[in-house]
């Protein structure tokens, strides 16, 4: 009877734990608005978690013996919680997100303004760059016109001393 009351109260534990779990994700979403489909992957990552916690609970505490009174457990478990505890977790979940995101902008910000400037410094040489090759192509341009008229004009050279030869 021991056993059972204490295998119950395990799976009252493992009913808040996945709760908790629970209730990370609703703080989630409050804090930032998750396109639907990131919401079923979220759902669906959750359901894998919870039933990895209650299958590890179901071997580790009823060695892969199942019971009715573990669900009525879990079930008592997330009711607790719900009622008297989620409130203020997912407060704390919203300081930490906040806190979090803090602390990465803190980080990342610097890295940021460096890409920033990187990129600027990019677009700018490839402006020059455009204007050097355009430069570049006009002379390329110029001087393959110029040797087309030279050799034209060599061609009309040749056919009048061609012609001159041919009328002597």
């Amino acid at each position: 009877m021991i056993n059972q009351l204490l295998d119950f109260i395990g799976f009252v534990i493992i009913g808040i734990v996945i709760a908790v779990i629970f209730d990370f994700f609703r703080a989630l979403r409050k804090i930032k608005k998750i396109p639907p489909l990131i919401v079923v992957i979220q759902d669906i990552i959750y359901f894998i978690i919870a039933t990895l916690i209650i299958m590890y609970g179901v071997i580790k505490i009823l060695d892969t013996n199942m019971r009715f009174y573990i669900f009525l457990a879990i079930i008592l478990g997330c009711f607790i919680h719900f009622s008297f505890l989620s409130k203020y977790a997912i407060k704390l979940y919203i300081i930490l997100f906040k806190a979090s995101k803090s602390i990465v902008d803190f980080f990342v910000l610097p890295l940021y303004l460096n890409i920033y400037v990187v990129a600027r410094i990019c677009i700018f040489m490839k402006k020059i760059v455009k204007k050097c090759c355009k430069k570049f192509f006009y002379v390329i341009t110029f001087i393959t016109e110029s040797l087309k008229k030279r050799k034209n004009k060599v061609k009309k050279r040749k056919k009048k001393v061609l012609n001159y030869e041919e009328s002597i």
